[in-house]
Parts: structure tokens; sequence; C-alpha cells
């Protein structure tokens, strides 16, 4: 039953991953932008002078896998209440 649960979770996370893709991100460029800043350490963007580029990038892609995750949690954990 339990990886019944994960399964519908993961579903869930990815579902609304897709509907909340076009919301957060213009295209998917834009999407590997903010995952090429978020990998680049923020004194090298700082040198670069792309330090607020680098930090509007990295709270973009953050917010968008806090949603993404949170979502699979929360029906997790939801539903392992109600069974329980």
């Amino acid at each position: 039953m339990s990886i019944f649960i994960i399964i519908i979770s993961l579903l869930v996370a990815l579902t609304v991953g897709s509907l909340v893709f076009r919301l957060v991100f213009a295209s998917t460029d834009d999407f590997w932008d903010c995952v090429r800043f978020s990998l680049t350490p923020n004194l090298i963007s700082l040198f670069r002078g792309q330090f607020s580029e680098d930090i509007r990038k990295s709270m973009r892609l953050g917010f968008f896998m806090i949603l993404v995750g949170g979502s699979g949690a929360i029906t997790f954990v939801g539903i392992v209440e109600l069974l329980s």
C-alpha cells in the first residue's frame, strides 16, 4: 500500500510541476538559465556583474522546487492520514 501512495504522490507532484512550469518560467531556455545560475557560485556571479540576476533566478528555481516537492509531500501526508 505504501508504494501505491508514493506513486500517487509523484503523479500529483509531476502534474503540479507541469502546470506551474509555464507560470514560473517563460521557456525551457529560461528554466535552464535558472539552473545554470543556481549552480554558479555567487562570488563568480558577483565578479561577472550578474549577482542580482543570479539571486532572482535562483529564487525562482527554488520557488518552483518548493511548490512541486511540497505538493507531493502534502499529498503523501494527506493520504496517509486519511488511511490511518
